[in-house]
C-alpha cells in the first residue's frame, strides 16, 4: 500500500508517495506516463498490473493518521 497524505508538507510533491514525479514544467505526471514506470525499473509496473498495489490517500499532514485510519485502512489491508 502506498499512502499519500493530502496535506503533506514534508514530501514535495506529495504525489511522490504514489511514485508520481514532476515533468520538466513542474507539473505532477501520472505514474504510468513516467519512464520510471514504463521501463519498470524496480518492478512497480508489474506489481501494479498484477493488482498487488493499493494507492491510498488520507487527509492530513505527513504521517498524521488517526486510530480510525489504522482500524479502517491499514489493518484491513494487512489482513488481505
Amino acid at each position: 500500500m502506498f499512502v499519500m497524505f493530502t496535506e503533506d508538507q514534508v514530501i514535495y510533491p506529495r504525489e511522490t508517495a504514489h511514485f508520481q514525479s514532476l515533468d520538466e514544467n513542474g507539473t505532477v505526471m501520472k505514474l504510468d506516463d513516467s519512464d520510471f514506470y514504463k521501463k519498470d525499473y524496480i518492478g512497480l509496473k508489474a506489481l501494479n498490473e498484477a493488482g498487488k498495489i493499493t494507492f491510498t490517500s488520507l487527509p492530513g499532514d505527513h504521517l498524521e493518521f488517526t486510530t480510525k485510519d489504522i482500524t479502517e485502512t491499514f489493518i484491513p489491508f494487512l489482513l488481505k
